[in-house]
């Protein structure tokens, strides 16, 4: 009998400092609006003559992911512009998407893109991206030309 009362003893004392040592076990996650500002722009010089005929697009999703399962937030393709056109970093055209209810801890936003550069005729395309920063509800995706 006593080792009944000794084992039970020291089952509910370690429950009870597993469940005090975590405090945030059984708390919900309260979701959260992230903003992400686009910024496309160019780093480069386009002024020469050969740039006359290029121009440049850019295609951005932005997919929210939960495990295996993925949500499309942004489907957006900027209309192609000369390369002349585009502006520079100091001046780049912004674009602010807010996505609402985003758990943090459970979820992850994607953000890739495609630029199309077309001179011509000739078509050449890149792809990147960037997973948007857990702990911040602010993110700056620059796209540079």
């Amino acid at each position: 009998m006593k080792k009944i009362i000794i084992l039970s003893s020291l089952f509910l004392a370690l429950t009870a400092a597993v469940l005090f040592a975590v405090p945030n076990l059984f708390k919900k996650e309260k979701p959260v609006s992230k903003e992400i500002n686009l910024a496309i722009s160019s780093n480069n010089n386009y002024s020469s003559a050969a740039y006359d005929d290029a121009k440049a697009s850019v295609h951005v999703v932005i997919t929210k992911i939960k495990g295996n399962q993925q949500t499309l937030v942004l489907d957006k393709v900027y209309n192609a512009m000369q390369l002349k056109q585009i502006p520079d970093n100091g001046n780049a055209m912004n674009s602010k998407v807010v996505i609402p209810n985003v758990f943090d801890s459970k979820e992850k936003l994607v953000v890739t893109y495609t630029i199309t550069y077309d001179t011509k005729g000739s078509v050449i395309e890149f792809c990147n991206g960037k997973t948007a920063a857990e702990k911040s509800n602010q993110e700056q995706i620059d796209i540079n030309i």
